[in-house]
C-alpha cells in the first residue's frame, strides 16, 4: 500500500494543477485509511467503495479551500453593488444563479460570487462569462464550472480560461466539453 500512496503522491506533485499541500493532504488521508484495521471480511468490496468516496470528498475539500484562497470572492451585497441599481434588483442574484449566468458557491450559510465574472466599470456580468457559465450548466454544478475556469485547458494550449475572461473563443471551448458536466 505504501508504494501505491507514493505513486499517488508523485502523480499529484508532477501535475501543475495540484499544489504541494493538496498532494500532502490526499496522501496523508490515504495513509490513514491504509492503517485502519479491516474487520469486515464478508463485505470485501464495500470498504473499498467507502474509501473511494472518502478520497473524493477529501479532494473536493482541498479543491474548495484552494479556490477560496486563490479567487477573490464577493458577498451578495458587494456583487449587487457592482451590478448597480439597474432594473429589478430584488432577487436579481438568485435569477442570475438559477439561469447559470453567474456562478455562486456556498460559504457557510451564504452565497459568494467569484469576482472575475463581473465587469466593475460597466456594472454587469462579463458577457462571455455569462454565456460560458450557461454552456457549462453552472447552476447544476458550480464547482465544476469553477474547475473549468481555473484549470489549464488542453484544447487551448493549457491556458486557463480565467486568465482570458473576455475572449469569445471560450464559448466554443465550453460548448465542446463532453456533456458539459463535471
Amino acid at each position: 500500500m505504501d508504494e501505491t500512496i507514493n505513486q499517488v503522491k508523485d502523480l499529484l506533485l508532477s501535475s501543475p494543477e495540484f499544489p504541494e499541500q493538496t498532494a500532502y493532504e490526499v496522501t496523508s488521508y490515504l495513509a490513514q485509511v491504509a492503517a485502519r484495521p479491516r474487520h469486515v471480511e464478508t463485505l470485501a468490496g464495500l470498504p473499498h467503495l467507502v474509501e473511494i468516496e472518502a478520497q473524493r470528498q477529501a479532494y473536493a475539500g482541498s479543491f474548495h479551500r484552494r479556490l477560496f484562497a486563490e479567487l477573490p470572492m464577493l458577498s451578495a451585497p458587494a456583487a449587487d453593488e457592482i451590478l448597480g441599481p439597474v432594473g429589478d434588483v430584488r432577487g436579481r442574484l438568485k435569477r442570475l444563479r438559477s439561469s447559470s449566468q453567474l456562478v455562486a458557491v456556498k460559504r457557510g450559510n451564504a452565497f459568494v460570487y467569484p469576482e472575475f465574472q463581473l465587469d466593475r466599470s460597466r456594472h454587469r456580468i462579463r458577457p462571455v462569462v455569462a454565456r460560458v457559465n450557461q454552456a457549462l450548466g453552472a447552476a447544476r454544478d458550480p464547482w465544476g464550472a469553477l474547475s473549468w475556469w481555473t484549470s489549464p485547458n488542453p484544447r487551448w494550449g493549457h491556458k486557463r480560461p480565467i486568465d482570458h475572461v473576455d475572449d469569445a473563443q471560450l464559448l466554443t471551448l465550453a460548448e465542446a466539453e463532453p456533456g458539459n458536466e463535471f
